[in-house]
């Protein structure tokens, strides 16, 4: 039987497609099986987004409208909305025309429709007071590197990775093939780099800005740039974490996810206030994280990698640990890895971790080229929905849940651990 939900999923089976999920995953609870709908389906454009384009945090990539849809408009392209809650649930907005849901008003409030009929009420993540001030000097504090998702800020002051920098013959650069978040950007002078540390006067702009901001947030995930030196890229996230941690209260939880830093460091970042580390893997098979992450496997090293993990367990204690890992890119091309083979790698070393006390958080992984994704997004999804059915398991064996100080499901908008935790 499938687990009791608060939602009137009756209404959701006028959807094939989702009556496909649902019955093919009858073993998870309703709220789980809505918001893996929601994040591989989407949502239609509508007027409603528009409108609440204009008050709620933005997406990072606007809605571009198609050559008929600009007839009658003066621009190319619009804000929409980032983030909405359903219930307990944070979800991503991912606009796919295609799709069964919308998003429409009923009377005052925002409803989800599904196939035209009505789900349930949402609420779009409006933009934080914050996201309107500025510091002292003038400085907006949005250009100072700051973001929010759900209650938790994001505080990058350091936005360029390295890996961008350096060349790799074969393929350009040494960069995740996945990312592009690192790129250099027109933040990066702004926060005083390419230094490696950060100037005194730019850490004062940036503890200013988190100071104001954290009265509307609960925890904080810290960082800072991946360096081709490792020993650099500790020094910076000692030196902006001891800046950060001043000008917060104790309510306030700070995460650092930086690279695999050696031991010595994280005992320095426990000492000026970092609570958990998240050293983010993003792949465990040893032959895909070559290829995938070449900067981390040239500049650190899977061993180091591991072995960092395991050390910061001992500074920060079991369970407030984690690594991060991008879940779906390992069946995409080139890589073609079966279901079976990435769900038996990714379980084994989330098993390895979990002996360890470290935590493993499992991210769907959204590619900027959407065809092969829409043709294999039934074949994703299901291998997204057991791999953190099964690691749900595992953690219960191993007596390990998310630590929600740090990561919670106010927060965990592309993300289904902690929903596991709360709905299983």
């Amino acid at each position: 039987m499938r687990k009791k939900t608060n939602h009137p999923t009756l209404s959701i089976y006028k959807s094939t497609w989702l009556n496909k999920v649902f019955d093919a995953h009858n073993n998870i609870s309703g709220e789980i099986l809505l918001k893996i709908s929601l994040l591989f389906s989407g949502i239609r454009f509508t007027q409603e987004l528009e409108e609440a384009g204009k008050w709620a945090l933005p997406n990072y990539q606007p809605y571009r409208f198609s050559k008929e849809e600009r007839l009658g408009r003066e621009g190319d392209i619009v804000d929409i909305p980032y983030l909405l809650l359903l219930n307990k649930l944070l979800i991503r907005v991912k606009v796919n025309n295609k799709s069964p849901f919308q998003i429409l008003r009923k009377n005052e409030d925002y409803v989800l429709y599904c196939n035209e009929e009505p789900i349930e009420k949402i609420v779009f993540q409006k933009k934080p007071d914050w996201y309107s001030r500025k510091i002292e000097d003038g400085t907006p504090i949005p250009r100072l590197g700051l973001s929010q998702h759900g209650d938790m800020l994001i505080v990058n002051a350091s936005p360029g990775c390295e890996y961008f920098l350096h060349q790799d013959e074969s393929s350009g650069n040494y960069r995740c093939r996945f990312c592009f978040y690192g790129a250099p950007n027109p933040k990066m002078p702004t926060l005083g780099q390419p230094e490696t540390l950060i100037k005194e006067e730019d850490l004062l702009r940036l503890a200013e800005a988190v100071s104001i901001a954290s009265k509307e947030i609960n925890h904080i995930y810290l960082v800072a740039g991946s360096m081709a030196d490792i020993n650099q890229e500790a020094e910076r996230y000692i030196q902006v974490a001891s800046s950060i941690s001043r000008a917060v209260d104790d309510r306030v939880n700070i995460c650092c996810g930086s690279s695999a830093l050696p031991k010595e460091a994280s005992c320095e970042l426990k000492k000026y206030g970092v609570g958990a580390v998240c050293f983010n893997l993003e792949i465990w098979d040893e032959e895909l994280w070559d290829k995938i992450c070449p900067g981390k496997s040239k500049f650190v090293g899977r061993e180091n990698w591991i072995q960092g993990l395991t050390d910061a367990v001992d500074v920060f204690g079991r369970g407030n640990v984690m690594s991060a890992f991008v879940s779906g890119i390992e069946i995409m091309q080139p890589y073609a890895y079966s279901t079976q083979q990435a769900l038996k790698s990714s379980l084994d070393g989330a098993e390895f971790l979990l002996q360890k006390g470290v935590i493993s958080l499992f991210t769907l992984y959204w590619p900027r080229d959407a065809s092969e994704f829409e043709e294999k997004s039934d074949t994703i999804r299901d291998y997204f929905l057991e791999l953190s059915n099964e690691y749900h398991k595992l953690r219960k064996q191993y007596d390990l849940n998310i630590p929600n100080k740090f990561v919670c499901q106010d927060c965990s908008y592309m993300q289904l651990d902690c929903d596991f935790d709360c709905f299983m």
